[in-house]
This record gives structure tokens, C-alpha cells and sequence, in this order.
């Protein structure tokens, strides 16, 4: 089975600027654009899905997300890339407010963590994207106790780098986000198969059959 799921409201997607939860703009951003900007003002965007229609106890069979670019931009070198990660919560909820996004006690990252920040030339403006496989991060949130078809999963794109960035290194990625007049919103496409059947189990019939 292959559900697809994008974001349906301005609140599920955004992303953390200058230690604000920003969920309103019509684009998000992570890495540095700004000559003022360090590692830590721009650090990651967020995804939420909901009513994602996965059966518990289904195998992910695979999953990404696909993003539209609002452009990017990479000059300078060094180690700084980004990874997809999700919270690693049976239904995340809407977070509202950079206390709530920041705290990882309440709301931890999955394990699983994939790489992927795409060089600026192969992130050009008004194109869409699929991301690398993230069946492990989707896998790891279904398998959760609590988890039942319906629920919400929240993947987040963070920017790693050094803990201070002490030049401006131009170093940005950015997305088109619900509120996009014109763009589709990140959307969440898994396959998947197995899960737990909906309906009565097979000996409530037997017992019935038996009683007859």
C-alpha cells in the first residue's frame, strides 16, 4: 500500500530562526544566508503530517519527502551538511512555540538520521525534490506503542555545522512552505505493507461458527 500525505495547514510546517518557532512565512530556511548568522540562528525546518493512514505493525517498505526549492546557495568549504530526522513520538503534536520544538526530554529525535543537503546546483529554485530513502525514521515512529493509523508524523531537516561559524559562509537552503500561493507543500509518501487488520479477529468468527 502507498499513502501520500501533504501538509494541510500553515501551523504543521516551519522552521527555527533566531531561537523563534517561525510557522506563518511562505518560506523556509536552513544554514546561513545572512552575514549576521551563525550556525545556531537557522538550524532546521520542520514537516508535519497528519492522518497518515499506516496500520500498526506495518513494515516500511520505503518513504521520503519532497520539497520545492526557493533556492540555495553554498561558498564555503567545509564539513557543514544536514540530515532528516523525525520526532520520535506515537503522534506528534502541533508545536506552537520554540520551548516545545527545542524540548528533545518530551519530544526526541528517532535514532535513525539521514544525510542529505544537496549541493546549490543541484537545488535550484521552483524545482522539486524527493528526499534519500527514510524508511528507518518512518519505521521507527510506527513501531512506537501508541502509534495507530490517523496519527501524525513529524519529519525535520537539520543544518549541521560547526558550533560557531566565525565568517559568513553563505552556506542556505530554502523551501516552499503551505502558505505558497503557488508551489505544493512538503509531502510525506510511504509504502508500506502488513499492519494489523481492522475488524474483528479470525476466532471471534470461529467462536460464532461454534456457538451456532
Amino acid at each position: 500500500m502507498t499513502v501520500q500525505v501533504q501538509i494541510t495547514a500553515g501551523g504543521d510546517d516551519g522552521h527555527l530562526y533566531n531561537a523563534i518557532l517561525g510557522t506563518s512565512g511562505e518560506i523556509l530556511q536552513i544554514g546561513v544566508e545572512n552575514q549576521d548568522d551563525t550556525y545556531a540562528n537557522c538550524p532546521s525546518m520542520f514537516f508535519r503530517f497528519t492522518g497518515v493512514a499506516i496500520p500498526a505493525g506495518a513494515t516500511i517498505e520505503a518513504a521520503s519527502v519532497t520539497l520545492v526549492s526557493a533556492g540555495g546557495e553554498y561558498a564555503y568549504p567545509g564539513d557543514k551538511t544536514g540530515y532528516l530526522k523525525g520526532r520520535k513520538v506515537a503522534n506528534c503534536p502541533a508545536m506552537t512555540a520554540s520551548s516545545t520544538y527545542e524540548d528533545t526530554t518530551t519530544y526526541p529525535y528517532t535514532t535513525a538520521a539521514i544525510e542529505w543537503y544537496p549541493t546549490s546546483a543541484n537545488w535550484v529554485a521552483n524545482t522539486s525534490y524527493t528526499s534519500p530513502e527514510l524508511k528507518t525514521v518512518v519505521q521507527e515512529i510506527v513501531d512506537l506503542a501508541g502509534w495507530t493509523s490517523g496519527n501524525a508524523i513529524q519529519i525535520e531537516w537539520h543544518y549541521s555545522g560547526p558550533e560557531e561559524i566565525e565568517v559568513y559562509n553563505g552556506n542556505w537552503r530554502k523551501v516552499y512552505a503551505y502558505e505558497h500561493a503557488t508551489y505544493n507543500p512538503p509531502i510525506l509518501t510511504v509504502e508500506y505493507t502488513g499492519g494489523a487488520t481492522v475488524g474483528n479477529p479470525w476466532w471471534y468468527y470461529r467462536r460464532k461458527r461454534m456457538a451456532i
